[in-house]
């Protein structure tokens, strides 16, 4: 179910649409399309932006797009905002349930997000591919066992996912029993899956109320598979158990100046700036609002 599109089945660009209805279905619900399933491909889903709430009684849940499957395609999905309140079962993301494609791009959650189920994320619950310049200032709340990130929750099975130049300043909150692999931008990896974390940051606070827990960091909740960590930092005091492999700022360092080199180090072009009174003070990414 969605609110421009549902289980796509055309090669086509989606542009400049936008959802201020609430949406609701059981599974594949997204504000401007359901599912691209079956082969599909869509080249491009570009400036296009959900304000309305988007409700699934099941899983793949998102305020752009429910779900991607593994046989069909989205190249792109670049310059969408989700303001509208998400509540799923599984695979939930601010934009896109679950993606299968090339890069998402520029998009940014502003909304709260809810799951009942494993694999939710502020950009994306499931992802392959790139990731690159999106944030999340929603807060995330899952009420299951395994995989929350303030960026994506998880990777697609057995697919790369290269995270880089976000950040995450939304709360990440997990209730359940027993819990695993939570991250402010990742939370988990596969074995023998190559994924890399880049040039970004987390100021958002991750609380776990489990009687038992692990896995539990402030950018990659996971440490299984194969990953590459460079250039992250995050806010001191906004997990529970410590990072592994990722700096450890202030709120003073990282709004000042001097984190600018650290966060833009390795990139051909600087990705970071500040801008006055924005974001609190802390870096935001250069072109994006």
């Amino acid at each position: 179910m969605g609110g421009y599109a549902t289980k796509s089945a055309e090669t086509d660009d989606i542009v400049n649409c936008r959802n201020t209805g609430t949406v609701s279905g059981s599974r594949y619900v997204g504000g401007i399309v359901g599912g691209v399933l079956n082969n599909c491909h869509i080249i491009s889903i570009t400036n296009c932006r959900n304000s309305g709430s988007i409700t699934g009684s099941r899983d793949y849940v998102a305020g752009i797009v429910g779900l991607v499957n593994g046989n069909a395609k989205v190249d792109s999905i670049t310059n969408c905002i989700n303001e509208g309140k998400i509540n799923g079962n599984g695979g939930v993301g601010g934009i896109c349930g679950q993606y299968v494609g090339t890069k998402i791009e520029n998009c940014r959650n502003y909304a709260s997000i809810f799951s009942q189920g494993i694999y939710t994320g502020g950009i994306a619950g499931i992802a392959r591919g790139t990731v690159e310049k999106c944030y999340n200032a929603g807060g995330i709340t899952q009420l299951a066992e395994d995989g929350c990130g303030g960026i994506v929750g998880t990777q697609s099975n057995g697919n790369s996912l290269n995270i880089q130049k976000c950040f995450n300043k939304g709360n990440v909150v997990a209730n359940f029993e027993t819990i695993s692999n939570i991250g402010g931008i990742l939370g988990r990896v596969d074995p023998n899956t190559q994924v890399s974390v880049s040039n970004c940051y987390n100021i958002g606070t991750i609380e776990v109320n489990a009687t038992t827990f692990s896995n539990i960091n402030g950018i990659v909740g996971a440490e299984a598979g194969n990953i590459t960590k460079t250039n992250n930092f995050v806010l001191n005091g906004t997990y529970q158990t410590a990072p592994v492999a990722e700096e450890i700022k202030t709120a003073e360092e990282l709004k000042n100046e001097a984190i600018l080199p650290l966060l833009n180090a390795d990139l051909e072009e600087a990705a970071w700036e500040f801008r006055a009174g924005e974001n609190e003070g802390y870096p935001v990414i250069i072109g994006l609002q």
